[in-house]
Order: C-alpha cells, then sequence, then structure tokens
C-alpha cells in the first residue's frame, strides 16, 4: 500500500495504478483465505488519463514538505545522483576557470625590426611577436624595438608623403630626358667600324655630365637596353658602329625614359 501511494504521489501513468491495485487485491486475499489464484480476475487495460495541469492563481509563498521532496527527488535524478555541496561547487567552478585561462593564447606585442631576422621580418617592418621572444631575442639583440599604433601611422604617413616626393622627382627627370639626344664621337675606320665600342657604362656616364642637377646617381637609375636603327636590341652587347642608337633608362620601377644616341666618327 505505501509502494502504491508513493508512486501516486510521483504521478505514475494510470496503467501502473492497476497493476499495483490488482496486485494489492491478489495479496490481501490469499492472506485472509479470502480468494484463490483461480479467483483472479483477469487485468482490462485502461487507457491513460491526459494529465490536467492545475495552476493555482496565488502560490504559496512557503510549499509544503511533499513539494519540498519532490523538488529534491528531481534534483538527485530520483537518487540516481548526488548533488555537489556549495564547497565542491566553488572549486568546481575555480577549475574551470583556470582551465579557460591556460588555453588562452598570450597576447602579443608590436615591434618594428631595425635588422633582418629570418622568418620574423625585414629591417622597417612592424610586426607582431610574443613578449618574450621579444625580450630575450630582439631587444638583446638590437633587432627590433617596441612601437605603438600612433608611431605606426606615423611613419606610415612619412613613407607616403616621401614615396609622393621620389614619384614627382622622377616624373620631372622622365620629362627631361625623353627625345633627349646624346652625341658622342670615336675614331673609326672606313667602314664605320668603332676603334674601341660604347657600352651602357660610358652612355651613362656622358649622360650625368648633361643633367649634373638631376638625381642620376641613384642605384635603381640604369640603362635597360640599347637599340640599333633597325629596330634591333644590342643586348649585352657594346655600339661598335657609328649609327644612330636608342638607349632605353629605368629611373624608377615602372617610370622610364628614353634618348637618343648618335654615335660618329671622330
Amino acid at each position: 500500500v505505501g509502494s502504491i501511494f508513493l508512486l501516486y504521489c510521483c504521478k505514475m501513468p494510470s496503467i501502473t495504478h492497476v497493476v499495483l491495485a490488482q496486485l494489492a487485491i491478489l495479496l490481501a486475499s490469499l492472506r485472509n483465505g479470502l480468494a484463490t489464484p483461480n479467483s483472479f480476475t483477469p487485468m482490462t487495460f485502461v487507457s491513460p488519463a491526459t494529465p490536467i495541469i492545475v495552476q493555482t492563481s496565488k502560490p504559496s509563498s512557503t510549499p509544503d514538505l511533499s513539494t519540498l521532496a519532490k523538488i529534491q527527488a528531481i534534483k538527485t535524478g530520483y537518487g540516481m545522483y548526488t548533488p555537489l555541496s556549495p564547497a565542491s561547487q566553488k572549486r568546481s567552478a575555480l577549475l574551470s576557470k583556470k582551465k579557460g585561462s591556460g588555453s588562452k593564447k598570450s597576447n602579443k606585442i608590436q615591434v618594428k625590426m631595425l635588422k633582418y631576422v629570418e622568418g620574423t621580418g625585414k629591417i622597417g617592418d612592424v610586426v607582431m611577436v610574443a613578449p618574450a621572444f621579444y625580450e630575450n631575442k630582439l631587444k638583446k639583440s638590437g633587432s627590433a624595438v617596441m612601437v605603438t599604433d600612433e608611431e605606426v601611422a606615423s611613419n606610415a604617413a612619412e613613407k607616403t608623403a616621401a614615396k609622393g616626393k621620389e614619384l614627382k622627382i622622377a616624373e620631372d627627370l622622365k620629362l627631361k630626358l625623353n627625345d633627349f639626344t646624346l652625341s658622342l664621337s670615336k675614331k673609326a675606320g672606313p667602314d664605320g667600324h668603332l676603334f674601341g665600342a660604347i657600352g651602357k657604362k660610358l652612355i651613362f656616364s656622358e649622360l650625368q655630365k648633361k643633367f649634373p642637377s638631376t638625381p642620376l646617381n641613384g642605384k635603381q637609375i640604369r640603362i635597360i637596353s640599347l637599340t640599333g636603327e633597325d629596330g634591333s636590341d644590342l643586348g649585352k652587347h657594346d655600339i661598335k658602329m657609328i649609327g644612330d642608337y636608342e638607349a632605353l633608362i629605368a629611373i624608377q620601377s615602372d617610370i622610364n625614359a628614353k634618348i637618343k644616341v648618335i654615335v660618329t666618327a671622330d
């Protein structure tokens, strides 16, 4: 009877009520000698009733003992596990916090390279590195310095201004060199063959004398090619005959100028 009452309190399905009720009646009948196993009435299936949810208009502020017992049963999974104590819950929270902080990546710092370091960057690069790597290697070797976002922005603005200035100088030089004619004379034979060749180095040297105030001493400025009157490229060969030639001069990576070179017999 106690089991039936407990199951009833826990709101078991109606079919379970019927089974337990039949068993209780059978046990009582056998104990009192009022019935035998043959007098047992077969059980009939009773469809489960639709549960009805009853909500009070104003719940009680203090739950009764049966309600507290149900809440506790739900918390413990009807006895399948034991809830953690407050101390255990606090200890579990601390462990979870430590685990999360351990998996978090360390913050990196921003540095400007003063030397080339393989796998890190070249001079002038702004890169992000681990603090320990900066302190133990880059700082000690003088390979980098820490920079702020403001310093990076300032350096970028300076580079942009310098690049714009260089571009203007290159464009001005292109205007001066384009269609300029450089005349050179050298001893030659009756067939026009020069006694000594004229190479790119000599042409460039004479060009610098003609334009002493221009930045023709830069390493990036050079003669790319020489072509003859017929448009053929001399390649790596020097000028060995009198005639008209054309020299292509690279001022910057994307800025070129063309000059005419006239070679006559001295």
